[in-house]
């Protein structure tokens, strides 16, 4: 079953890079498609550099900032716990 998913998936795309090349051109899709590539190079590059930030776990009880993996608060012993963006 795998097959057959990757041999659709790689006629799709055939079949899109042509409709794009006979729509504006093969000079036109080449420097769309090289602009995509830098694009999503940059894009890898600057989140390896900055990663995202998860949200914040912390206390209900006292409003301690907790670990991710914290299963209770250390400073008050309270076991609820909520997440802040």
């Amino acid at each position: 079953m795998d097959e057959k998913r990757w041999w659709l998936i790689a006629v799709a795309a055939l079949l899109a890079i042509l409709m794009v090349a006979g729509s504006i051109g093969l000079e036109a899709s080449v420097g769309l498609a090289a602009a995509i590539g830098v694009g999503v190079l940059g894009y890898r590059l600057y989140r390896a550099r900055r990663p995202k930030k998860g949200s914040t776990v912390y206390c209900l009880g006292c409003g301690r900032i907790l670990p991710s993996t914290a299963r209770q608060c250390k400073s008050c012993g309270s076991a609820s716990w909520s997440w802040k963006n």
